[in-house]
This record gives C-alpha cells, sequence and structure tokens, in this order.
C-alpha cells in the first residue's frame, strides 16, 4: 500500500509521495500512543526507518517473506537509523503457512 503514495499538489516524485503517504499513516495509526508496531510485508523497510526517526519511543518489526529484500534493508538502515537495529527494527524472515485438517466445523 505504501508503495502507491499519497500525491498532492506538491508531490512532485514517488519517493516524496510514499513519505507523505508513510507520515499520514503514522498519524492515523496513532503511532505516537503505541509501543510496538508489526511492518508485515516490510519489503526493504523504508517506512521503518522513517518511523523509528519521527516516533523514537517506537519499536518496529519488520516482517517480510522475501530474505533478499530484508537483507538489503539490514544493510540499508543502519546509515540512516544507527541506533535503531537491532533495539528498535526488528527485521523477521518469516511466511505463514495453512494447516490442512478434516474437520472445518
Amino acid at each position: 500500500m505504501l508503495n502507491f503514495g499519497y500525491w498532492t499538489k506538491n508531490s512532485d516524485d514517488p519517493v516524496y509521495a510514499q513519505h507523505q503517504l508513510s507520515t499520514l499513516f503514522g498519524k492515523f495509526a496513532k503511532f505516537d500512543t503505541v509501543r510496538m508496531i508489526a511492518d508485515i510485508g516490510s519489503g526493504f523497510s523504508a517506512p521503518a526507518v522513517q518511523w523509528r526517526l519521527e516516533y523514537p519511543h517506537l519499536r518496529i518489526m519488520c516482517v517480510d517473506i522475501n530474505y533478499q529484500e530484508l537483507n538489503i534493508a539490514r544493510k540499508a538502515t543502519i546509515p540512516y537509523a544507527p541506533n535503531s537495529l537491532p533495539d528498535r527494527i526488528s527485521l523477521v524472515n518469516a511466511t505463514s503457512a495453512i494447516k490442512e485438517t478434516d474437520d472445518l466445523s
């Protein structure tokens, strides 16, 4: 969702629009009132770095199925948020599985 961005008349590129949508999302979700969030499908975790800077108290768990994206995120987030890893941003490689059962009631 955040990849689409929030486009206004002042938006002139996708990265700016994505930043705007991440800011709007943080306000809407009241990140200033919570201690921890999970970003499911976090990809490269760019919103997590932004939220960590905007909400210094926040702990963020970034969960993604793509190990390569998380590995790139791990390397990319350190220069921008050196005090954030690993104590405030966790990068988790995971997926979900459906367990089949005979009884679906």
